[in-house]
């Protein structure tokens, strides 16, 4: 991504449409607008950078202090899947390290899941499965127009439950829906203060 940040030193400026415009029409505004937004691209790139390299330190450091707890009490090197907490010897600082497998939907199947969840409302439901009619109905509503992942994969648990050929064929569809598309690892630190109560260092990695 690059960018222009035009000075007194450009006899004409270009905007976004490529058309150069003479300084001397400039409006005072104008350039005191691009003086500022020179500063703080200038100021927002260099704090991404920072903390990029944060992020990359402590992931350092981490997997350094992982490595040495296994080899204490394992005696070999080995990756440590999953989330976990690391505190220094008074325990005043903890570091959390976060692990997320996101999981996202392949919508041509999990649309034609719910065809299937669909019809197996519409054949209607007996009195032996009425107790999943509201997990049912309720799985494929969106919010703010996405799926609770949550919701339609509690649908799974139910698979010996029902006997319904509709049912059993979402459930499959759904299986085949799931995509795993990265694996996600978030770092926070946190201070004990004084009173005994952990406060968080705000260091927001989360898109990084």
């Amino acid at each position: 991504m690059t960018y222009k940040i035009h000075t007194k030193k450009d006899s004409n400026w270009t905007d976004e449409n490529g058309t150069s415009v003479p300084f001397k029409t400039i409006k005072k505004s104008e350039f005191a607008i691009e003086q500022a937004a020179g500063k703080i691209i200038k100021e927002a790139v260099k704090i991404n950078g920072q903390l990029t390299q944060a992020k990359a330190n402590i992931k350092q450091l981490v997997n350094q202090a992982i490595d040495a707890v296994m080899s204490d009490y394992s005696g070999t090197k080995k990756e440590f899947k999953g989330n976990y907490t690391i505190y220094n010897f008074d325990r005043s600082v903890c570091v959390k390290v976060k692990v997320s497998r996101p999981v996202k939907f392949d919508e041509i199947f999990i649309n034609l899941a719910k065809e299937k969840i669909n019809q197996f409302l519409k054949d209607g439901i007996t009195a032996k499965n009425d107790f999943i009619k509201d997990m049912v109905m309720s799985a494929f509503e969106t919010r703010n127009g996405q799926l609770d992942v949550d919701k339609i994969l509690s649908l799974r648990r139910h698979r010996d439950r029902i006997n319904d050929a509709n049912f059993l064929e979402a459930l499959d569809l759904i299986d085949r829906a799931i995509r795993k598309p990265s694996t996600a690892t978030y770092y926070q630190v946190w201070l004990r203060d004084d009173e005994g109560k952990y406060q968080a260092i705000k260091l927001d990695f989360s898109r990084i």
